[in-house]
């Protein structure tokens, strides 16, 4: 068996040394007295035989086992195990295949699923890093220093990378003026000029030289093994790169990295800036032209090296034959990873203007490369309608808009007593006081009638919002009638457009200035004196008014048709991504007639789904904002008075996507009541219960659709001893897709009421509470109780009556029901609860028609 393998080797040496010399060009030589040669003999072979065999899977950063419990969901099942059920180990049980045999770890085909998972990219953060001095620890003296620690070494980061050795060779030269031998026709290296780099603390192998290439680009593999500190100074980009077809493609961001190329004995050093980029790519990074020239590098790909002037001579790097052939076998097409469906939309941070590189506005990252182009030129060419300083808010003038307080006359002046603050909100009152000075938002008052108290208010990142006391002005106030838009139906509006623009105006009211008769009615005191706002505060009665009423008369061509605005909220819907553009070009021509500012921090454009007020909209429907879901999972259980209250609000949010609302909290309101006292309150087991039951209901909340134009709707009713409850949907692809829920608790008498006249009253509620679905679809409701008869009685009387006029007003439709169809409907099932009351059967059997 020696003579074997020894023959084995020595034939293999042989054929390596015999390619050598027919790949070895003649100019090689001139330098070959500069590399360190292997020793000739048995010491060559020791060497390949303590070299260790790499292992066919790739090293991971976790168990097979622990990846099965982590992705279980993404893996196929397995194949039946082979081995007889008699000779396998009873010992070792498999989870994938759910026998005995072998452990989880050490199932090959998990491991082969779990290889075939990482060519796809889909694991790819479990990959293992290497470190290039691995190796070589092990072979230290025990009483021998480390000296300095190598840097952490980045290989290929795709799964399918194989080299683990070193396989880029330097030489250095005394010699100063670089230059390359002559080839032969025959000669010459074929594939790309890689070399291995030290960038930002890291030896970064697989980086391209390519003169060609205008940037640096470091590939987004690569940039997430970096550590979280060099990450971290990740800047916007403030350019697209262009391909060579002219497809456009924005970086994920740019970065300033210092690289060292070379050893500890010849290097050289030099600041590059990288534009981090997303894409499928068989090297770390590219280093380009301006690279190359801050290096002041010469490479030479046709002789497969590169040569740059360090101390004392020239250094010349070669790429060995190995890593071309590498990357090309990866480079193919049956190779490439195969494309992975999004589930969460992206968007990218663009800097538009070059002064202010650190305010940012998002893009989507949904549009095509030549929309997103058009998109930021656009952007690029309208920097003035966005606020980049408080100083550029110049204000709405005064002939367009102005807020006037209309104080009642003979009101007498209020002037409220200082309050004191702790020295924390003191500080944070005087920052803000000073920078809305700046601004020209505030003044300093000397003389002053009115006076009110600074206000601080917790944000949800722990820092300070201020806010003023205005309650005594605001009575001397009449109210302003001017209605605000209707939130449910803004939100609707936006559905079916698969292109939305998010928009926020900058300081909100502070764009719209006070009349100058009533600036020093706003005067309010701290520690620093006394100020007055110049533009209109937030808290002043009749603000949101105001602000609506020059929205609405701004906007008044758009809105409805490409534009939906809520008082300082605005919102650019589109169907196509040529009427992005379009649209939002429409929409700056319009802020900039009223000189009314964007927040670019604020602004998101080309998406397709977004928060507005309140609510998560997408294309296809409705869904509630996380963070009010998550503000109730949070809470713990009431222990008084208040923290009831506090839960009743938070539930209030969410009723309409929550099917009998009102029958499942009704526990939290019976704690509530003849609660006059905190020592009265009293937490009951069943309050508990239910409170449980809410969680678990609000952490599935269904997604609400929005109805197309003259659809018909369908209701649902139901109804309990103390509680009516109601459904709107729409039936789609066979489905029933809910749009509101509507419920509402019994009060005094109506507890009494008849089942028929509950379910009646729930229509009734139903119609005033959705009243704009009513009038603008046909509704049909789906029963098995007589309503239609009972309401067409002529004999009817009282509040059957009363009721039967006001739904005449509506064009409803009766139904009986066939089935169900949709799970939401598993609470409406049951229309109306057992009698309790024997006459009441008797009672209905009066109102139908003989």
């Amino acid at each position: 068996m020696m003579q074997v393998a020894t023959s084995f080797l020595q034939g293999q040496e042989a054929a390596l040394n015999q390619e050598r010399k027919k790949t070895l060009p003649t100019w090689k030589h001139q330098e070959g007295s500069h590399r360190q040669d292997f020793k000739k003999g048995g010491s060559f072979r020791i060497q390949r035989k303590q070299e260790k065999r790499p292992d066919r899977f790739t090293l991971l950063t976790k168990t097979p086992r622990e990846i099965l419990a982590l992705e279980k969901g993404k893996f196929k099942t397995p194949p039946p195990m082979t081995t007889p059920v008699e000779k396998r180990n009873a010992n070792k049980f498999c989870e994938f295949h759910g026998e005995v045999g072998h452990n989880t770890d050490e199932c090959n085909h998990l491991r082969k699923q779990i290889e075939d998972m990482l060519k796809a990219g889909k694991l790819s953060h479990l990959i293992k890093e290497l470190k290039q001095n691995s190796g070589k620890d092990l072979q230290k003296k025990k009483g021998e220093p480390h000296g300095k620690e190598k840097p952490q070494a980045i290989l290929m980061i795709q799964p399918w990378q194989k080299a683990v050795r070193q396989k880029i060779t330097q030489s250095f030269s005394p010699d100063l003026e670089i230059s390359f031998p002559s080839l032969g026709d025959d000669e010459g290296a074929e594939g790309p000029l890689i070399i291995e780099a030290e960038i930002g603390g890291h030896q970064v192998h697989r980086m391209c030289i390519d003169g060609g290439s205008s940037f640096e680009i470091l590939y987004e593999h690569c940039f997430n093994r970096l550590r979280p500190e060099i990450r971290n100074q990740m800047v916007p980009a403030a350019t697209s790169l262009v391909g060579f077809s002219g497809e456009i493609k924005w970086p994920l961001g740019q970065i300033t990295l210092l690289v060292k190329v070379g050893d500890d004995e010849h290097s050289t050093s030099t600041w590059m800036d990288f534009m981090v980029v997303r894409s499928t790519s068989p090297y770390n990074g590219i280093i380009g032209r301006p690279g190359l020239r801050k290096m002041k590098a010469v490479p030479s790909t046709t002789h497969g090296m590169i040569k740059f002037p360090v101390m004392g001579g020239t250094l010349t790097l070669r790429s060995s034959k190995i890593i071309p052939i590498e990357c090309a076998m990866v480079s193919g097409p049956e190779d490439q990873p195969p494309p992975v469906n999004k589930v969460e939309e992206e968007r990218i941070k663009v800097a538009i203007n070059p002064e202010h590189t650190e305010q940012t506005v998002m893009i989507g990252s949904n549009l095509t490369e030549r929309a997103r182009a058009k998109l930021c030129d656009l952007l690029q060419r309208n920097v003035d309608v966005f606020a980049w300083t408080p100083k550029d808010m110049t204000g709405v003038p005064r002939h367009v808009a102005e807020h006037r307080l209309n104080v009642r006359e003979g009101c007498q002046p209020i002037r409220q007593k200082k309050r004191g603050q702790a020295a924390e909100r003191n500080i944070a009152i005087n920052e803000e006081v000073s920078k809305l000075v700046t601004a020209g938002i505030m003044r300093e008052v000397h003389y002053h009638d009115w006076l009110s108290n600074p206000v601080m208010v917790k944000k949800h990142d722990d820092s300070w919002r201020m806010c003023v006391d205005f309650k005594d002005l605001n009575k001397a106030c009449p109210k302003d009638g001017y209605p605000l838009p209707e939130i449910d139906w803004k939100v609707e509006s936006l559905c079916g457009f698969p292109f939305k623009c998010f928009l926020d105006a900058y300081k909100g009211y502070h764009q719209i200035q006070m009349a100058e008769e009533d600036e020093e009615k706003t005067a309010f005191i701290t520690n620093q004196g006394i100020f007055c706002y110049t533009k209109m505060p937030f808290g002043l009665r009749n603000a949101g008014a105001t602000y609506q009423r020059l929205v609405d008369r701004a906007f008044h061509g758009q809105i409805g048709r490409n534009l939906e605005v809520y008082v300082d909220d605005l919102v650019i819907k589109s169907h196509t991504e040529d009427e992005v553009v379009r649209d939002i070009e429409e929409t700056f021509r319009t802020l900039r007639k009223i000189n009314m500012k964007l927040n670019p921090k604020k602004c998101t454009f080309g998406v397709e789904e977004g928060m507005f007020l309140g609510y998560q909209v997408n294309t296809k429907g409705i869904k509630i904002c996380p963070d009010k879901v998550d503000a109730v999972l949070s809470l713990q259980s009431p222990k008084c008075l208040k923290d009831v209250q506090k839960l009743n609000g938070k539930l209030a949010s969410l009723n309409r996507f929550l099917a009998k609302s009102a029958e499942k909290s009704l526990p939290f309101f019976k704690t509530l009541k003849k609660c006059t006292k905190k020592s009265d309150f009293l937490w009951t087991e069943e309050a508990e219960s239910a409170f449980k039951q809410m969680k678990e209901l609000i952490a599935k909340l269904p997604m609400l659709i929005a109805p197309e134009e003259k659809e018909e709707l369908i209701i649902y009713l139901a109804a309990s001893k103390e509680v009516v409850s109601v459904v709107l949907m729409t039936e789609r692809e066979a489905k029933q897709m809910p749009i509101y829920f509507v419920s509402r608790a019994l009060r005094g008498p109506e507890v009494n009421y008849t089942s028929m006249e509950k379910l009646v009253l729930a229509l009734v509620h139903a119609s005033k509470r959705l009243r704009r679905y009513f009038q603008a679809h046909p509704i049909v409701v789906i029963t098995d109780q007589p309503i239609k008869n009972i309401l067409s009685n002529p004999e009817v009387a009282g509040r059957m009556q009363k009721w039967s006029i006001q739904l005449g007003e509506f064009g409803i439709h009766y139904r009986p029901r066939i089935s169900v169809k949709g799970q939401v409907l598993a609470d409406f099932i049951v229309e109306r609860p057992e009698e309790e009351n024997p006459d009441a059967s008797a009672k209905e059997e009066e109102l139908l028609p003989a």
